[in-house]
């Protein structure tokens, strides 16, 4: 599994990262369905990063580091 070579702090960062994406995605799903008036469009689902040109945010701090 590729989260097993980074440090389980900075694998649960990016899990917690995952999991705001997705509650955001299902908060926008709501009110959209609610109010759809207020966005351009139904809301997209969260989807992977090419993986040549995608670029994420990888939380490292110093505590991890140690």
């Amino acid at each position: 599994m590729p989260e097993r070579a980074l440090p389980t702090k900075v694998s649960k960062q990016i899990i917690k990262c995952l999991v705001a994406t997705w509650r955001g995605y299902f908060q926008a799903i709501k009110e959209w369905s609610k109010h759809p008036q207020k966005f351009l469009g139904k809301p997209k689902i969260p989807k992977y990063k090419n993986k040549t040109q995608g670029r994420n945010v990888v939380i490292y701090s110093c505590i991890i580091s140690l």
